[in-house]
């Protein structure tokens, strides 16, 4: 759980930000070690860079030297098709960045065993691709992106084993793929996806895949928007009409009992009480936002089993205000206000 003291130093570098100047509008290539170390020294105030980053050297091992950084007007790539960054094994430096204007590839970065550096980041304008990362096994730390204004690739990743990460994603621009992965077994972390943002959509080659009736996927094959290609899966994913039947028993038995769900004291003051009763063994995420509907908190993030829950949380160093706590599964999602005093 993050600690809320935290919050205290965001804020006191807030004017840091707020006076910094967009900056190379042509964009930045960095080939070595040295050129993220010091881009705040090369390009001091630089937080928005206009144009597109290029990340790929053989001695990259950490982007710290990017932490300054807000916004990118255009791509992000890290790594490429050619040759990735063999020693990078963290996307944090990455932690401050929240909107991409053009499209995020991750290419071959064979170290790279998850996303978190990327928690701040909520839009990204065209394409998400996610390719040949040969130790990702999770797409933890992208729980605040929202919308990818174009396809949605997924590739190629072979200790990938879910897809959780991805509950925030709520609308994607274009194609939706799937594809070899020997380690996957579901398609949740999808389940929030608008069904009518997705136009093609294709599974393929995942040999260990069974699990695919999540709600997105069942609400598009209602009523496709393009293509699908749904084939050499495991039994259960391996063509579109197993898909249509398993979707047939999505929602029976509901995850979250919604009426059960409290937060107590509220108002509260130290300590916080969380308690729902699950209906499943199932993922859940428990989230805190402030008043502007900005995430500060990651309060819970795994997998609980069937029965009553309650989790405590220490917030003594929440400052006082109105704060929402939000309860995610696979399946349901729910809201309460509370209020520090």
């Amino acid at each position: 759980m993050k600690k809320f003291i935290v919050l205290i130093s965001v804020v006191a570098t807030g004017y840091t930000f707020a006076t910094a100047q967009p900056c190379l509008p042509d964009g930045i290539t960095f080939s070595s070690q040295a050129q993220i170390d010091n881009f705040q020294t090369d390009y001091p105030g630089c937080t928005v860079i206009e144009g597109g980053v290029s990340i790929q050297g053989n001695d990259i091992t950490n982007l710290n030297g990017l932490s300054v950084l807000t916004s990118i007007g255009g791509n992000l790539m890290i790594g490429s098709y050619a040759a990735g960054n063999p020693s990078v094994s963290s996307l944090t430096g990455l932690d401050n960045l929240t909107s991409i204007g053009g499209y995020l590839w991750l290419k071959k970065n064979p170290l790279l065993s998850n996303l978190n550096g990327l928690e701040e980041l909520t839009s990204i304008g065209t394409d998400l691709i996610i390719w040949h990362n040969d130790a990702l096994s999770t797409l933890s730390g992208m729980g605040s992106l929202a919308f990818v204004g174009g396809t949605l690739v997924i590739e190629y990743n072979a200790s990938l084993t879910s897809l959780t990460g991805l509950e925030g994603l709520t609308s994607i621009g274009g194609e939706l793929l799937i594809g070899y992965h020997i380690s996957l077994t579901s398609l949740a972390g999808l389940d929030n996806i608008e069904a009518g943002s997705i136009t093609n959509l294709i599974i393929r080659y995942n040999p260990s895949l069974s699990t695919c009736e999540v709600q997105s996927i069942c609400d598009y094959l209602t009523s496709p928007n393009g293509t699908v290609d749904i084939a050499f899966n495991a039994s259960g994913c391996n063509n579109q009409a197993e898909v249509t039947a398993a979707c047939e028993t999505l929602g029976i038995e509901g995850a979250l009992t919604l009426k059960d769900f409290s937060v107590s004291p509220n108002p509260f003051s130290d300590q916080l009480s969380i308690a729902f009763d699950l209906g499943q063994n199932t993922l859940v995420s428990i989230q805190l936002f402030n008043i502007m509907g900005k995430k500060i908190a990651e309060l819970h993030h795994g997998f609980l089993q069937t029965g009553p829950q309650q989790i405590m949380i220490s917030a003594g160093d929440l400052p006082k205000g109105i704060y929402f706590c939000r309860v995610q599964t696979n399946s349901e999602s729910t809201i309460r206000k509370i209020i520090k005093h």
